[in-house]
Parts: C-alpha cells; sequence; structure tokens
C-alpha cells in the first residue's frame, strides 16, 4: 500500500470503522456531514489530483445582461454584453504565479494549513 493509500485507508477507517465493507454498512448508521467533513486527507488528496488532471480543463462564459469592467494586469478591461470568454482551468492549475511548484503532486496543499488555506477568499474560487 503507498503512503496517500494509507492516508485514505485511515480516513475512512476513523469516520467509517476499521472493520467496515462496503456490504456491511447499515444507511441508517452512515456518517453525518459533521463527520464527512472530517476526510482531510481523502479531500486533499482528491483536491490535488483534480487540480493536476482537470475533467474540465477549459470553460466558456458569456457577457449576458450588462458590460463587466475587471482589472486586468493594472488596467480596467470591459467586456460589452454578448461577448464569451474562455477560462483555461488546466492553465490557472499549473499556473507558478497561483501555485507553489504546480507540476509537483503534493495533496499537502489542501491540507489544514497548507498553501490552498493561505490564498484569499477570491483566489480559493480558482
Amino acid at each position: 500500500m503507498t503512503p496517500l493509500e494509507s492516508l485514505v485507508v485511515d480516513d475512512g477507517n476513523r469516520v467509517f470503522g476499521a472493520s467496515s465493507t462496503i456490504a456491511s454498512l447499515n444507511p441508517s448508521s452512515l456518517p453525518d456531514r459533521q463527520q464527512l467533513m472530517t476526510l482531510d486527507a481523502t479531500t486533499a488528496i482528491l483536491k490535488e489530483s483534480l487540480r493536476m488532471f482537470s475533467v474540465v480543463p477549459t470553460v466558456t462564459r458569456s457577457v449576458d445582461s450588462q458590460n463587466c469592467t475587471l482589472v486586468v494586469e493594472d488596467r480596467q478591461v470591459t467586456l460589452p454584453v454578448g461577448t464569451t470568454v474562455m477560462i483555461g482551468i488546466q492553465a490557472v492549475h499549473m499556473n507558478p504565479q497561483v501555485w507553489r511548484e504546480p507540476k509537483v503532486y503534493d495533496h499537502g496543499r489542501f491540507m489544514p494549513g497548507g498553501e490552498h488555506s493561505k490564498m484569499n477568499e477570491v483566489d480559493k474560487n480558482l
């Protein structure tokens, strides 16, 4: 078992019980949302995997109802209604201005106190 696999197994044993199997889980005794929120290592490993290998590498959005003004590299840019914007999610996920060593797999970025927890609220939405 790899070290990452061990972290996921330890998380699962702590929340579901060490002797649990899929067949033995009782729907009435499943963990609640609060308990699932304590799966820190499992969540961090999943988030880092999705950061590195995005399921959706690019999305598009349209300016619908009113012009949109934003700041890009210290200058204002106005996008008129009807403009389509392409957002390169994979490019953001691999940007060294956003992530320290973006090409290195490091689930610790998403652990409590890790790199992601130190980003401001706006950056967390990237």
